[in-house]
Order: C-alpha cells, then structure tokens, then sequence
C-alpha cells in the first residue's frame, strides 16, 4: 500500500482525497514524472523553431510532418502536470486541474473543427504558413489525444475512490495507444484512408510524447492510494484491467501491423500500375508524334517535290508541276491523314488533300519545324508543318494533319484503372496550363499551375520533374497520381484516381478489422470476468489472430527464423511452391530457390540476419522461386523482421510474377510489330537496324538497305476497296519474306513502304535478290488469284564497312534511288 509516512515527533497532515504526496514518494511515479522533462523540453523547442521559422525545430527528422503551435503548447502543459505528480505543494492540484480543463478544452474544440469545417484563431495559420503553407491545425487523432491527456489528469487529480482511478488508468492506456498508432500511422497512412491531408496526420514526435505521457500518468494513475486499496478488495478486476490493457495492446499493435503489410501491398501494386499505365501511354504518344513528324519530314525531302517545286519557282504556270505535286500529296494522305496541304514559298496554296476542320484547341509542340495537337470533333490529331528545301532554298512549306484515335482512346482509358481515372494532357500557353478536355469534365481545358499547398502535379510534369504523388485535384478531390514530362515534346501528362475510391475497400476491411478486434477483446474480458478463459489462452488467441490475418493474406506468406528454417506457411504458400506443410516445416528456405542460386542464397540471407530490415513487396527485389516438380518462376519477394519472445523470425511474402512479366514482354513485342503485316514496324525496324548496322560496321562487313514501294495501293483501294488492299500490302510482307533470309531484318515503315537491310552481304548480290524478288511476284500474280497483280519499285543503297554511314543517310540514299526506279518505269503510287 502506497501512503503517507508518519514519522515520531512529526505533525504530518493527510487529505484522503489525494494521493500525491504517496505518489511523490514512490520511485516507479517519480521516474514516471521526471519523464514528463522531455515532454517540456520538446515542446519549448518545437514552440521556439516556429517563432524563429527553423524547420527542423518543428519537424525534429527533416521531410516528416511538423508539430503545430497548439499542439506543442498542450504538450507543454501536459509535461508541466506530469513533473507536478512528484511535488506536494497544495497550488499543484488547482494548476493540474486548470492544465486538464484547458487541453480538454482544445482537444474538443479542433474535433468540433473538423466536424463542422470551422477555421477558427486557433489554427494561428499566420504563424505556419511560411512552412510549405501548414494549415496549423493539429490532426483528428491528436486532438483526440489531447482531449484524453486532459481527462485523464482530471480523473487522476480528483479521484476520490478506486472507480474513478480506474477510469484514470484506462484514459491514460488509450492515450498510450494513440501515441502508438500514431507512430503505426506513418505505415498506415490515415489520410489515404480517410481523405485527410498529409499535414494533418500526427507527427511523428507527436506519437512519441504521447507514448511517454500516456505511460507516465497510467503508472501516476496505478500508484495511487485509492487505486491500490480499491485492487485490493477487487483481484479479479486487477487481471482484468491489466489483461484486457495486454489484449487490446497485443490485439491492435500486430492487427494494425499486419494490416499495415496488405495496405503497403495495395499502394505498391497501386502506384506500380499508374507508373506503368503512364509509361506505356508516354510511350504511345512520343513515339505516333515523332513517327508522322518525321513522315511530314521525309515527304519535304522527296526530290520529287524539290524539283517540281523549283519549277513552280521559275514557273508559276507549270500545270505539269501543280499536277505531280496534286498526285504525290495524294499518295502521301494514309490512313490516319486528314488533311495536307502544300504551300510555295511565298505561302501561297499550290495543292491540297481531305479536309479541314477547325480546332477548338491547340497544344503547340516543341518539334522540329512546326506541329501541335489539335482538339477537332471530340478527337485528337497531329498537325505538322516542314520547310521544302531544295538546293539551299526554302522552296515551299508543307502542312499534314493526321488524326491520332489511339491518343484518343488513351484519354478515355484512364477509367480502365478506376471509376475515377482521369489523364491530363496539358501545354503551357501564356500564364496558362491549357488542356485537352478530360474526361471528367470535357468542358474544362485549363487547370492551374498552383494551389495553396505548392505546384499542381501538371505543373510539376511541365517543369520536367516525374514521379507518383498524392495531391488535390482541380476539384477538390484527394487524388494519388503518376505525372511527368513527355518526352521532349514539351507536354505534361498527369494520370490520376481519387483517393476515394482505390482506399474505400481498404478503409472497410480496416474499420472490419477494427471491429473484430474490439469485439474480439470484448469477448475475452468477459470470459476473464468470468474466469473462464486464462490469460496464457488470451496470448495463444492473439497470436492465432496473428496468423489469421497472414493466412487471408493475398499472397505467399511463410515465416523462417533468422538461420532460415521455415517454421510457419500460408495456404498459398503450399498452392504456389506444391509442397504440403508438413514437408516445408523445418526445412532450410532454400528449398525454395532455384539450385543454381542457393549458394548465393545462403550469404545474403545470412548478410540479412545480421542487420535485419523491412522490405516490401514492389521494391527491386525480384528473384527466382522453385516449385516441388522443379520448375522455376520470377518471384517478387517481401521481407518483415519481427521480434518475438523465442527469438529477430522473418515473415516473407511471395509473389509469382509470371504473368507480369510475360505481359511487360508481350507489351513490348507488341510495340516493336506492324499488326497488319506481322514485320517489324518502324520502330521495331530502327531499334534493331541501328545497333545491327554499327556491328556490321565494326566487323568490316557491307550492308545493303532495300526500300521497297508498293505499286498502285491507292488504284487498289479505291478499285476494290481498302480490305483488298489491306490483303495487297500483306502479300507483298509475305513475299517479302519468302525473298529475303531469316537473318535480315523485314520492316513495313507505314503505308504501302517496305525496307530490309542486309547485312554480311558479301554472299548475297543485290541483283540476284531483286531477280528473286521479281521471281517471287509474278509467282504471286499467277497463283494468288486476286483482281489486281502487285509490283514493286525498289531502291537500293549500299553501305561500306569504311564508311560509317548512318543508317538515316543509307535510308535517304534508298528512298531516293527508290523514287528514281519508279520515274523510270512511269509508274506512281
């Protein structure tokens, strides 16, 4: 029994409705008080940083949430009455009374703040705002810290039986373990969760004060008088306080912590997904805009325009001219062209092709002469403009619009990773960010460069910087997005969900998860209550909760100690490797792994028992697991340290990657194949013919670049219709093929144009494979029974191992002879 002393020839005094002078005398309360010093003396330092604006005084780790003046203030007050528990002076129980008055107050006060989104003096918002704009609002969780931190120094101070002790001691357990699910929040991410934003989430030193106030005023409160006499007399509520305070501690620490894995595990596979959804997009784009400009750039430098141009210049009445220049436009409109038009140089209109349309939006692009995204009809086109050269004079000017339905179509495929998705295509113009309509609100093209809380992540996209941010939306909406650059064609791509929406289902399953724990404690105080149900069963419940949670997880999951014995595997463990349980418990986790790797295996994870660290899934860890039957899958591996009474055991999470991979390869096969034709299209045909040509450069081998056009598509087409002359230009890859060996690489550049390169040619005459090539077409023409025949005019250009010839110049040259072949047989397009 804790009380006071009465000492021979003392005249001591004693109210029995306090207890402070025993507290004061008690060790355990005094190093209990004392604790309250650094409460005091962080929050004077964090009060002082705001006056003097040193960020680091307020944010104590640089980059985490800062500690705001009003919560610094309480947290001052509130280590003020923790160190009065060790005086006995009769002025400490008025100030103790007025500290716990005053916090509940303001802890109440932000909570009615944020219920009625009241902004009230309290906030002092003038004295953060030089902080990245802080509101200066405490967060929900630490107002309601506060609130209880005032509550419990009431109970504590004016607990005149053991009722009220109790009620103290519970008060102060559930400040405790705010202060820990503070501290869980930095992994838990709350404003996710909830719609909050980052700066109202309790910082991280905040979580600590609580922790050391919330354990100084319980042992305050479980040393005091009433409380020891009322346990006393009441046992069974001694074990039951104190267990259900182990319960509910061991309960919510490891279900939060494993709740904490599978929300991590969400917003990684979130994030990865917008990352690679923005990527494959960034792709797309960059690589139609620099395809057609360079399309618009070869056709200005056909020699044919040139010339016919240059008469134009000495002649302006040359119909023959205006007529070849009608007929090469002519051929040159695809399918994707809109509409082209020639200029001379003075810009005056020499031929046109297709229609016009006028834009309701222009996105300029940085390129290469002029081009720019047009907003026509609800759909997106390219407009591009190349000077004509011809013989170091600007001849004439020519002006291409394609449309782009893949652009379009990207636009509205945002909805395709949630309800809520949205991409931003946006230019600056002026001192506006201009858009194409989003999908989300067509009518809206511009969006702001900045909020009160820094640059939009549009802005941040057009000032070149990328990555994966949360942010709020031009409607106010807490949305988490991928933005960057794109490419160098001074566009920036924002894509976007709502917060909302991705963390609903997660925010369910934690408030389920909360309510089984809550309901799963309740339980068990009744069965305690009862004595039913002994504390060692309690542990033994909480720990088979524990791998419950592991057990629904929704992948791999087996649990080793730090020597690498398996002790405990999830069900999908046995599904994805096929052994049972029975035969992976107690076996070394190399059993897992691919035996070429094991060696490997086994020094890492040995390097990784000496300084354990989390990793989690989504981080660069991909490896190679090994089934039962022997074979081998990628895997992406998460790692967990945990520390328990037995001994710093490792829960790893295991992920088959098959099909991701094999997606990621299909994506890019896909990327580099003309799906008409099945031949490399013409990124496919640059990516490989670069670096095959710097080879064949190197090892002193000759190359030779076929460029191939299709005679007479457009007759075809408009003949016999467009399927007809799809199968033409499928006819001609195929006997493309059938011509030219494996090893040389076949492309169709667009339209009805075909280029090979060979190289290692020394074997080869060009002039037996165009024989053959001929070969092969009346071959065709004979058997095939189509109603057209199919030619071909081919220009060759031979690249010698000295020359070092870029493959653009050897491509040129080809083109170019390529046009002369077809002058020579008279025949066009």
């Amino acid at each position: 029994m804790i009380g006071p002393r009465l000492k021979a020839g003392k005249n001591v005094t004693f109210d029995s409705t306090t207890s402070w002078d025993g507290v004061g005398g008690d060790p355990w309360c005094k190093a209990a008080a004392v604790a309250g010093w650094p409460v005091v003396g962080l929050a004077v330092l964090v009060m002082l940083g705001w006056i003097v604006r040193v960020p680091w005084m307020v944010q104590i780790i640089p980059g985490t949430v800062a500690m705001v003046f009003s919560n610094a203030f309480c947290m001052f007050l509130l280590g003020i009455a923790l160190v009065l528990t060790t005086l006995s002076h009769r002025w400490c129980k008025p100030v103790q009374t007025a500290i716990g008055i005053g916090v509940l107050l303001v802890g109440m006060t932000v909570m009615l703040q944020y219920r009625l989104d009241l902004a009230l003096p309290l906030d002092l918002p003038g004295l953060h705002s030089w902080l990245n704009n802080n509101p200066g609002r405490m967060a929900p969780n630490t107002a309601l810290a506060h609130a209880l931190s005032g509550l419990t120094v009431l109970l504590v101070v004016h607990a005149r039986h053991g009722a009220l002790a109790v009620l103290a001691l519970i008060a102060a357990f559930a400040v405790t373990m705010l202060g820990v699910t503070g501290l869980v929040g930095y992994r838990l991410h709350p404003e996710l969760l909830y719609g909050w934003h980052v700066e109202t989430r309790m910082a991280l030193h905040t979580g600590s004060a609580f922790l050391v106030l919330g354990i100084g005023y319980a042992v305050a409160a479980y040393r005091t008088q009433q409380l020891s006499e009322f346990f006393r007399t009441h046992e069974d509520l001694r074990v039951e306080v104190l267990s259900g305070a182990l319960m509910v501690f061991v309960g919510l620490v490891p279900g939060l912590s494993a709740f904490t894995l599978l929300q991590e595990q969400t917003e990684s596979v979130l994030r990865n997904g917008l990352r690679l959804s923005f990527k494959s997009d960034q792709d797309l784009l960059v690589s139609q805009v620099t395809t057609l400009v360079q399309a618009t750039r070869n056709f200005a430098n056909r020699p044919g325009i040139q010339n016919n141009l240059m008469r134009l210049r000495r002649n302006p009445d040359d119909h023959a001219a205006r007529q070849a220049l009608d007929a090469a436009l002519d051929s040159h409109m695809g399918a994707m062209s809109v509409s082209g038009r020639l200029f001379d140089d003075r810009g005056r209109l020499l031929a046109s092709a297709g229609s016009a349309h006028d834009a309701s939006l222009v996105l300029p692009l940085r390129q290469e002469g002029e081009a720019a995204l047009l907003w026509v009809d609800q759909s997106v086109s390219l407009r591009t403009a190349q000077p004509v050269l011809a013989q170091g004079l600007r001849v004439g000017r020519i002006e291409l619009t394609y449309v782009l339905p893949a652009v379009t179509q990207m636009l509205n495929d945002a909805r395709e990773i949630a309800h809520s998705g949205e991409m931003q295509l946006c230019a600056t113009g002026g001192q506006a960010i201009r858009c194409l309509p989003m999908r989300l609100t067509p009518a809206r093209t511009e969006l702001p460069s900045a909020t009160d809380r820094g640059p939009t992540m549009i802005a941040r996209a057009l000032a070149a910087e990328h990555g994966v941010m949360l942010d709020t939306d031009y409607r106010g909406e807490r949305v988490i997005g991928a933005y960057g650059p794109v490419g160098d064609l001074g566009l920036g791509m924002v894509l976007k969900v709502d917060v909302a929406e991705i963390y609903a289902p997660v925010r369910h399953r934690l408030e389920l998860t909360l309510l089984v724990i809550v309901l799963i404690v309740g339980t068990g105080l009744l069965l305690l209550r009862a004595r039913l149900i002994p504390l060692v069963r309690r542990l033994q419940l909480s720990e088979k909760q524990f791998r419950g949670l592991l057990e629904s997880a929704p992948d791999a999951m087996l649990v080793t100690d730090l020597d690498g014995h398996i002790t405990w595997v999830n069900s999908r463990t046995e599904r994805l490797f096929g052994y049972s349980q029975s035969e992976l418990i107690g076996q070394a986790v190399e059993i897992l792994v691919p035996e070429s790797a094991r060696e490997m295996h086994v020094r890492k994870r040995a390097g990784y028992a000496r300084q354990p660290h989390y990793r989690e899934v989504g981080t660069p860890l991909e490896l190679y697991g090994r089934r039962k039957d022997g074979s081998v899958f990628p895997a992406e591996i998460g790692l967990s340290p945990q520390d328990t009474e037995v001994g710093v055991r490792v829960i790893s999470t295991v992920r088959d990657i098959s099909e991701r991979k094999q997606a990621e390869e299909t994506i890019r096969e896909l990327s580099l194949t003309d799906e008409l034709t099945g031949l490399r299209n013409r990124r496919g045909f640059f990516t490989l013919a670069e670096h095959q040509l710097s080879v064949a450069h190197r090892l002193g081998h000759r190359a030779v670049l076929y460029y191939a056009d299709l005679d007479g598509l457009k007759r075809i087409n408009d003949e016999f219709g467009h399927a007809e002359g799809d199968q033409a230009i499928a006819d001609a890859a195929a006997i493309l093929r059938d011509t030219f060996r494996e090893s040389d690489i076949i492309a169709r550049l667009g339209g009805d144009e075909f280029i090979v390169l060979t190289l290692d040619s020394s074997t080869s005459d060009p002039t037996s494979s165009l024989a053959r090539l001929e070969q092969n077409l009346a071959e065709h023409n004979r058997t095939a029974g189509r109603p057209f025949q199919l030619a071909m005019s081919v220009g060759v250009a031979h690249s010698a191992p000295e020359s070092g010839e870029s493959l653009s110049r050897l491509l040129m040259r080809a083109d170019a002879e390529m046009y002369r072949v077809k002058e020579r047989r008279g025949v066009g397009r």
